[in-house]
């Protein structure tokens, strides 16, 4: 449940800590209590009530009863909402079966990756975890854990691919992929590994309707996400923030101050526009397959994968979301407005996804104008 009275049954632990969280913070401004007070309370540190309202450690019960007392919350109905979130933010997440192999810092982001409702993401090196083979997985997970038994790393195989149920869930979120060329370039596990999952790619961005890749070309030049990558996730709840992730080799940094996330935002915005437009990713990914083939086949072999990705975008087709993928509108991105989530009334909201698709495609068909012009 919200604060509103809608249902989070299945958001996870992660985003029911962050809406209890939030709730305990307005409770607490609302009764006029400073940190210090609700810290002597509860027998804790100022830096505890912190961490406990931005939704960064879990709660105790005897704890949570205090503070409401210490904030005068005496409403009967109120106070069984906020039990029964307690109750949600400290059940154990789907991933807690790979506790020996995950760390607490990417614990956090499984469960916000679970519970968005958007992510948009930028990779500069791999494929997205979330579109990645077995076989690619493996390959990404033995550079960072080359000592690693065998059975740490199948364990990590299958939490990555676990993740990927996500795409075709009740709540499958919408995912905006843009990566750098070098991402589908660099043959991570071999050119027969590195071929297999472009097909893969080719296969997820034409067929999932909650799903959209762009590739940022190497012609494109420098662009804004040189720094490298990262990802945002948007919830459906007014009471859970926008959150930049972005992970390092031992931890990760999880950003949600407005100025911060803005600023990713117009960074994410710049490389949509720089990026290929959805279609022509599709065949960009196709004819890098087809790169990595074997040079000569025998005779009666199946047809190679980089061939059937080519064969697939051939024909005019439109996936899922409503993207036209070819024909003579293959120039611009037409999205079905049902399909997309509408953020209604939210105040430093981005656009729907059809919306925001749409003004990046406007942008690129402008400057292809001006060059034409131009030459």
């Amino acid at each position: 449940m919200s604060s509103d009275g809608g249902d989070t049954d299945g958001l996870g632990p992660t985003v029911h800590r962050l809406m209890l969280g939030s709730q305990l913070y307005r409770m607490r401004t609302q009764a006029g209590v400073t940190s210090d007070q609700a810290a002597h309370t509860i027998r804790a540190s100022r830096s505890k009530i912190s961490r406990m309202e931005n939704g960064r450690v879990g709660f105790k019960e005897r704890d949570v009863n205090d503070l409401l007392d210490l904030y005068m919350v005496t409403d009967p109905c109120l106070r069984a909402k906020v039990k029964a979130l307690l109750r949600q933010a400290n059940s154990p997440g789907w991933w807690t079966r790979y506790a020996e192999v995950t760390a607490d810092w990417f614990e956090d982001y499984l469960g916000l990756e679970t519970a968005a409702s958007m992510i948009r993401t930028f990779e500069m090196q791999f494929v997205h975890g979330l579109f990645q083979t077995r076989e690619y997985a493996r390959a990404v997970t033995l550079l960072g854990h080359s000592a690693a038994p065998l059975t740490e790393l199948d364990q990590r195989v299958a939490l990555r691919l676990s993740r990927q149920s996500l795409l075709t869930s009740a709540r499958a979120p919408m995912v905006w992929s843009i990566l750098d060329e070098g991402a589908i370039r660099r043959p991570v596990g071999g050119r027969a590994v590195m071929r297999r999952q472009l097909a893969h790619l080719g296969e997820v961005a034409s067929s999932l309707r909650n799903v959209a890749i762009q590739v940022v070309p190497f012609a494109a030049g420098g662009h804004a996400g040189s720094g490298g990558s990262f990802t945002m996730l948007r919830f459906a709840g007014e009471e859970v923030p926008d959150i930049v992730y972005i992970e390092q080799l031992t931890s990760a940094l999880y950003l949600d101050k407005r100025e911060d996330v803005d600023h990713y935002l117009e960074v994410m915005d710049s490389l949509s526009t720089e990026a290929l437009p959805p279609d022509e990713t599709l065949d960009f990914i196709a004819k890098a397959a087809q790169e990595l083939l074997v040079p000569h086949s025998l005779p009666g072999q199946p047809q190679h994968v980089g061939d059937h990705l080519v064969a697939a975008v051939a024909g005019r087709r439109q996936d899922r979301l409503g993207v036209e993928l070819n024909g003579p509108a293959a120039s611009r991105v037409v999205l079905d407005r049902h399909d997309a989530p509408v953020w209604r009334g939210r105040r430093h909201r981005e656009p729907a996804l059809d919306v925001r698709l749409g003004r990046v495609q406007r942008v690129v068909a402008c400057r292809r104008e001006l060059r034409r012009q131009a030459a």
